[in-house]
């Protein structure tokens, strides 16, 4: 069985059901790895740009991995031992009105790791805050993304594709019909 391998960069694209580049900006989503033995990772929040796009460097996931340890929630093996396939999910309007809670009333600080990424709780906060995610029609149900971090790849792009709730449009380039 292979170990985890973290590769340089992950880029996901955001896109509508028809595979075109949505140019969306505050899509959050998380990386959700399985464990042989102890716990699982859920490593986030990553966030899209204004062009659509969520991109990962190895710094920013094992930033999210040092976080994980210091919030002392559970008990974790080195990220290196968890299996190579990880899952990519949408947190939902829910997951984030209690990480938004949860990082004014308990975690008020930043973990380690949180710094290089956010600069300040603050920043964390009214990014969770201007989340895009509840304009979303369906979820972690319409989609299962799973991907190989097996060291074959230092580089991983694809594409992943999002249902808008209806009227509502993210692309610029698409209008809205009377």
């Amino acid at each position: 069985m292979k170990n985890l391998i973290i590769p340089e960069i992950i880029e996901i694209q955001l896109t509508d059901l028809s595979n075109q580049p949505l140019l969306i900006e505050n899509i959050f989503v998380y990386l959700k790895t399985k464990a042989i033995r102890k716990n699982g990772f859920n490593l986030g929040p990553f966030i899209s740009d204004k062009n659509g796009i969520i991109q990962i460097t190895k710094a920013d996931f094992m930033n999210e991995v040092s976080a994980t340890y210091d919030s002392g929630l559970m008990d974790y093996s080195d990220i290196e031992s968890t299996l190579t396939k990880v899952e990519i999910k949408l947190y939902s309007e829910e997951e984030l009105k209690k990480m938004i809670d949860s990082r004014t009333n308990i975690w008020s600080n930043l973990l380690n790791g949180e710094k290089e990424r956010w600069g300040s709780i603050e920043k964390l906060i009214e990014s969770l805050k201007n989340s895009n995610n509840k304009h979303l029609e369906l979820y972690n149900n319409f989609q299962e993304i799973i991907i190989e971090l097996d060291g074959k790849s230092n580089s991983i792009k694809f594409r992943m594709k999002i249902k808008t709730k209806a009227n509502y449009f993210f692309n610029p380039k698409i209008k809205k019909s009377n």
